[in-house]
């Protein structure tokens, strides 16, 4: 008796605005999680938004890989921390201003 072929699942497609908005709480969350010097390692298909979106991460790392014919990209980023600091003296300040 043949067997039957198993369906693919179709594949979605998810508006840029949906993936940004997950990228910016991504980042944030990582700001905490990260120790100094800490770095992290994600593996995309298209790293175009994710790289734009990291602005308080540097790309130390980029490599492509390949499952069959599908090309991914490997990021090693790590935290740019004297901005991120920075960002929060800031913020410190105009607290501390309104009180």
């Amino acid at each position: 008796m043949p067997q039957k072929r198993q369906k693919r699942p179709k594949r979605k497609r998810v508006s840029e605005r949906k993936i940004a908005k997950l990228y910016k709480e991504f980042f944030y969350q990582l700001e905490f999680v990260l120790k100094d010097e800490g770095t992290i390692t994600v593996l995309l298909r298209n790293p175009g938004l994710f790289v734009k979106m990291a602005d308080k991460f540097k790309v130390i790392e980029e490599k492509e890989i390949w499952q069959g014919k599908e090309k991914f990209v490997l990021l090693v980023l790590l935290i740019k921390w004297q901005e991120c600091i920075q960002g929060r003296k800031v913020s410190l300040v105009v607290l501390n201003l309104k009180n």
